[in-house]
């Protein structure tokens, strides 16, 4: 069993499918209680991003530490340790969507990974999520969420990673919407 983790560390982090580099040297980090939004284009990396953090995909350069340990070292007990929602549901998606949710926490994860979460939800059930993401925030899990629903997350991400074509690019906190943020850093790179 691995010892509770509160921080979560990429380093140069790159995947590569053949030529096509999905993402190129990534590096950043959280801590204990921060909603990390992974934030780009379709096509950007972030799918490929929370695969490699689930430990369901291996980069093909860098590494993840989840506190003081990589994936390989952590083994099964990590993995338990992280809850994810993937973005391929098949069913009714908003209820589905719930139902995914709530089997991602049901054991108390320290990492939780979200792929799209908003989609197929209506109003009081985006609301619900919200609420439920602030509650986990409150017991210090770390979550790491890719959206495109940019006026949802505005003003509950604790960290905005934006990426284009697999590459971090730096934003600083800046004046305006979340939504004016994201379309400054996209126009720039």
């Amino acid at each position: 069993m691995i010892e509770d983790f509160d921080r979560l560390t990429v380093t140069s982090l790159s995947r590569h499918y053949g030529r096509r580099k999905a993402l190129s040297k990534v590096t950043f980090s959280c801590s204990s209680g921060d909603i990390a939004g992974l934030l780009g284009p379709n096509g950007a990396g972030k799918s490929t991003l929370l695969a490699i953090l689930g430990t369901l995909l291996a980069p093909s350069e860098g590494g993840v530490r989840y506190g003081d340990v990589t994936a390989e070292a952590g083994g099964a007990g990590l993995r338990a340790r992280i809850g994810m929602l993937g973005h391929d549901l098949f069913l009714s998606r908003g209820m589905r969507q719930r139902v995914a949710l709530e089997r991602a926490l049901l054991h108390q994860p320290r990492l939780l990974l979200l792929d799209e979460p908003f989609t197929g939800l209506d109003q009081a059930s985006t609301a619900a999520l919200v609420a439920r993401l602030k509650e986990e925030q409150g017991r210090g899990v770390l979550t790491v969420l890719a959206t495109h629903d940019l006026d949802v997350v505005d003003g509950l991400l604790t960290r905005e990673l934006f990426l284009r074509n697999g590459r971090l690019m730096e934003v600083g906190v800046g004046e305006g919407s979340l939504r004016e943020r994201y379309r400054a850093a996209i126009a720039t790179a």
